[in-house]
């Protein structure tokens, strides 16, 4: 009983009433900028300075920068050169320097051996056959050391010391051959001294002169490198002087 009441009562009401959905509306504010703002907020105008202009400029930057690459590599090669001919031109100096030297030594040598047989030729008189070919053997042996000192003189352009030392033959020569007293051998024997000083005195100017052109040699340099970006390096030579 009480449950068909209870659907009497519920079919008795009235049915819920649908409700359309109302779409929201979102009004937004607006928002007056000033134009002293807007300028400011807006990008400036790139003007000239476009893609076309930057590209071109780093271009030129790096051209600049191989120009300054190769200039460096090109002092540096040129710097290398000119201490490799300084060190060549030196080393040859040096040896100009010994082979003059060894030719003063060898000179002087064979004109002192020469003076010492024209001393034993002054006694040659008194002694036998036997020791005057003795002596000639000895005069040829030296005529043979001065030729080869010569032939050195020549290699090495020496000309007037070659012209002097040719000079020494003749007075040499005559001081070996046979005299009526020891006067006349002493006045033989004084011109051979004084052709054999001047020729000595030109061999001693000529290694002076030698020594000289050495001692004159360019100094030694040394590089210093300087970084700069782009992976160039720009390379200074300077002197080395000594301290003090």
């Amino acid at each position: 009983m009480e449950a068909e009441q209870l659907t009497a009562q519920w079919l008795a009401q009235e049915p819920p009433v649908s409700v359309a959905p109302v779409p929201t509306v979102v009004v937004e504010p607006q928002v007056t900028i000033p134009p002293e703002l807007l300028e400011t907020l807006t990008p400036p105008d790139p003007g000239w300075f476009t893609q076309p202009v930057a590209t071109i400029l780093a271009s030129f930057i790096a051209l600049g920068a191989a120009i300054i690459a190769w200039r460096g590599v090109k002092r540096q090669i040129n710097a290398a050169a000119g201490n490799l001919a300084r060190q060549i031109d030196a080393e040859a100096k040096k040896e100009d320097l010994a082979l003059k030297r060894q030719a003063l030594i060898d000179g002087i040598a064979a004109l002192t051996e020469a003076r010492q047989l024209l001393l034993s030729r002054r006694y040659l008189p008194r002694k036998t056959h036997d020791d005057w070919s003795v002596f000639v053997k000895q005069l040829d042996l030296n005529l043979q050391r001065r030729n080869e000192v010569s032939a050195q003189l020549i290699a090495l352009h020496l000309q007037e010391s070659r012209r002097l030392f040719g000079e020494v033959n003749t007075p040499l020569i005559t001081a070996a051959g046979n005299y009526d007293s020891a006067t006349q051998f002493d006045e033989r024997l004084a011109v051979y001294d004084a052709a054999q000083e001047a020729a000595i005195d030109q061999l001693e100017a000529d290694v002076a002169n030698a020594r000289n052109n050495l001692q004159s040699h360019p100094e030694a340099t040394k590089r210093w490198t300087l970084s700069l970006p782009f992976g160039v390096e720009v390379v200074r030579a300077g002197r080395i002087r000594p301290k003090g």
